[in-house]
C-alpha cells in the first residue's frame, strides 16, 4: 500500500489450518485450530453427533482467518455496503453518483486494507 502501513498484528499469522486429528481429554474430543505451529483454538464435541458441527466450526474460523489475511476484519462490514450501495445504485446518468460511489468504494477499500 502507498505510504502506508497495516498496523502490527497482535494475533499469529496466517495461514492458518484445522488440524490432522482429534485430541481427547475426560470426555470430549476437540479438533484444533492451528497457525504458525501453534494451537490456537480447540472446536469441542462432547458426544459423536457434535463431531460434524465441531469440524464445521473449525472450519469456518480457518476460512474467514484466511480470507482476511492483510484486512482489518472491523472494517468489512463498511466494504461490503459501499459495494452493495455502488451495485445497487441506478444509472441515471448523474456523473456525481457515479463519482460519489466510486469515492465510497476506494474510501471502504482503504479502510479494510489497514489505511486512513
Amino acid at each position: 500500500m502507498k505510504g502506508k502501513k497495516m498496523k502490527e498484528s497482535k494475533h499469529t499469522m496466517g495461514p492458518w489450518r484445522v488440524g490432522t486429528g482429534t485430541v481427547t481429554r475426560m470426555d470430549c474430543e476437540t479438533k484444533t485450530v492451528c497457525g504458525q505451529g501453534i494451537v490456537i483454538a480447540e472446536a469441542p464435541a462432547y458426544i459423536q453427533e457434535e463431531r460434524p458441527v465441531r469440524d464445521a466450526n473449525a472450519a469456518r474460523i480457518v476460512e474467514c482467518v484466511n480470507a482476511c489475511e492483510g484486512l482489518e476484519p472491523a472494517a468489512i462490514p463498511g466494504l461490503i455496503e459501499a459495494v452493495d450501495a455502488a451495485l445497487s445504485h441506478d444509472d441515471d446518468g448523474d456523473w456525481r453518483s457515479v463519482l460519489y460511489g466510486k469515492e465510497a468504494l476506494r474510501s471502504a477499500l482503504r479502510a479494510a486494507k489497514g489505511g486512513e
